[in-house]
């Protein structure tokens, strides 16, 4: 998580303008990669 929530917490500002929303989209974000990473095969690189 820490070598990517920069990026996606920029990437998220950048597209919503607003910095609360942005940190609660981010966290939505990490929540999701960890809820799939059961179904993760290694196939693709984790920052796409």
């Amino acid at each position: 998580m820490r070598a990517y929530q920069n990026k996606v917490f920029r990437l998220c500002y950048a597209m919503l303008g607003n910095r609360a929303l942005a940190e609660e989209t981010a966290q939505e974000v990490f929540l999701r990669i960890w809820k799939g990473l059961p179904g993760y095969r290694g196939q693709s690189s984790l920052s796409t």
